[in-house]
């Protein structure tokens, strides 16, 4: 039992869906402040329903220590135990979607760690060579639209827009296309409304309808 996250993952540079799946089935492992990740127990389900990866964002030290019992002394004794679990983080990849689904362990491994530590885990596997891996996380859009529509106002917009998975691209593309005439990767967008518009509140109500 547990908190489950939802996302996208966004594949940007020349990381495509085929490069990710590969990362993700074959992965190398990364170090990271006296700790070892990488992906484990890796099963690629596709089935008439549609193809999913199930797997696990995995902690471990490369030296763990475990202690023990010695029955003839009856004493505890610590013993290596080389590649040892600390925690794992069981998620499943939907590559038709570009989503992910992944636990939330407490103190191990929450949301951000699992975001960072899955990203890096990609791009070392690809060498860090023009591949860049981010989590995009899935929110709440109706709790989004009722705080939306509480405001008086907005008077200032900044977006950050990356290039759409292939579930939606029929509506977004235009945009889609623009990005790949300019050769970029994302668009940034900021809009700021005049000073006369901020200093009348309720005449100028942006996302209102």
């Amino acid at each position: 039992m547990g908190t489950y996250y939802v996302g996208r993952v966004l594949k940007l540079g020349i990381l495509d869906q085929q490069k990710l799946i590969d990362a993700i089935i074959s992965p190398t492992a990364i170090n990271v402040r006296g700790s070892s990740w990488t992906i484990t127990d890796v099963a690629d389900h596709n089935r008439g329903e549609g193809r999913f990866l199930f797997g696990r964002l995995s902690k471990y030290q490369p030296k763990g220590e475990v202690t023990v019992l010695d029955t003839e002394t009856r004493s505890k004794i610590i013993q290596i135990e080389p590649n040892l679990v600390i925690a794992e983080s069981p998620f499943v990849y939907i590559p038709e979607h570009s989503g992910i689904a992944f636990l939330n362990v407490y103190n191990q491994i929450e949301q951000k760690t699992f975001i960072s530590r899955f990203c890096e885990i990609i791009e070392n596997t690809h060498k860090g060579f023009f591949v860049n891996c981010n989590i995009e996380m899935v929110t709440d859009l109706r709790t989004f639209a009722k705080k939306l529509l509480s405001l008086e106002g907005i008077y200032f917009i900044r977006a950050k827009v990356s290039p759409p998975n292939p579930l939606f691209g029929p509506l977004w593309a235009p945009l889609k296309e623009y990005l790949e005439m300019r050769n970029t990767d994302r668009l940034l967008i900021t809009e700021d409304a005049p000073k006369s518009a901020k200093n009348t509140m309720g005449k100028t109500q942006w996302g209102q309808t």
